[in-house]
């Protein structure tokens, strides 16, 4: 019924095919595990090449990226459905698969997102800002998620219909981190395709060090920035996406903006290294980085 997909780079994923397996024997092997590695670090390849025995295990030499590589899943399913998962991901229900089957009886034609959760609190104080932005804008039950259904999109934890994903397929010109999800999610829209939300979460494993969050966010707006200038809708992107909408109410004061970025750039990215979190001051930054890469 269900190929599990998890894209795996530089992250040890044994716990969490070791859980999966375990929920497939309840399952009556009524799902498979498929592995696909994006050219990790050798240490990496070493200890998931080990699953091979339980799970298909595929090792790419070229690192292909994000939506390439979830594209490429479809060469090695046997399955109607398809789960991705991201590498990182904690599953804490013993009824998560038996969860998915049963939504998936109720909407066999729809994406079905579960959603994500945080730790009640990080595991240092350099892991901060992600998780504090997880809390604050990710970590949504389904009751609110289902009111915006594409704004709450995320790609970590879903499940999609193997014929929607051959005609819905991942903008494989995104590479990076950012938005793929966004993308994806309009791009259900245009084929009336709709996106159910259910009380499914998986656990946010893994958070970024503050800087490398900070520097992350870039690189997800400059996929944002690609994917409205080749937007054939653009103000319905505009109204869905926050930090696009909230730069297009403020866009007659773009100058000020970018200045106060400039002044403030460095002092923002040094409070960030040094653990001192201030979401406001975290969404100013992602504003004025938009302003000042629009002018590019």
């Amino acid at each position: 019924m269900i190929s599990i997909c998890i894209p795996i780079y530089n992250f040890d994923v044994t716990p969490l095919v070791e859980e999966l397996l375990k929920q497939i024997d309840d399952l009556r092997n009524e799902a498979e595990i498929v592995l696909i590695d994006d050219a990790s670090e050798n240490q990496f390849r070493r200890i998931n090449s080990q699953l091979k025995d339980e799970c298909k295990y595929i090792q790419l030499e070229k690192n292909i990226g994000r939506s390439k590589i979830r594209n490429r899943f479809l060469n090695y399913v046997k399955h109607k459905h398809l789960l991705f998962l991201d590498c990182d991901s904690k599953i804490n229900k013993s009824e998560f698969l038996k969860n998915y089957t049963s939504s998936i009886k109720n909407h066999p034609e729809s994406v079905i997102y579960g959603g994500r959760i945080y730790p009640k609190r990080p595991a240092s104080q350099n892991e901060k800002l992600a998780w504090k932005y997880g809390i604050k804008t990710e970590s949504k039950p389904a009751s609110i998620r289902e009111k915006f259904p594409r704004k709450y999109f995320m790609t970590n934890n879903f499940i999609v219909p193997k014929k929607v994903l051959e005609k819905v397929k991942f903008d494989e010109h995104i590479i990076q981190y950012g938005y793929e999800d966004t993308l994806f999610g309009f791009e259900l829209k245009r084929f009336n395709i709709p996106i159910i939300h259910m009380n499914n979460a998986v656990l946010n494993g893994h958070l970024e060090k503050n800087l490398i969050y900070l520097k992350k966010e870039e690189k997800a707006i400059q996929n944002l920035i690609y994917i409205l200038k080749s937007s054939k809708n653009k103000e319905d992107l505009i109204d869905e996406v926050k930090l696009l909408k909230t730069y297009y109410q403020l866009e007659k004061f773009e100058a000020i903006i970018r200045f106060s970025f400039w002044l403030t750039r460095y002092p923002i990215q040094w409070m960030v290294k040094n653990s001192i979190i201030s979401l406001r001051l975290f969404n100013f930054y992602k504003l004025g980085y938009l302003a000042v890469q629009l002018r590019k």
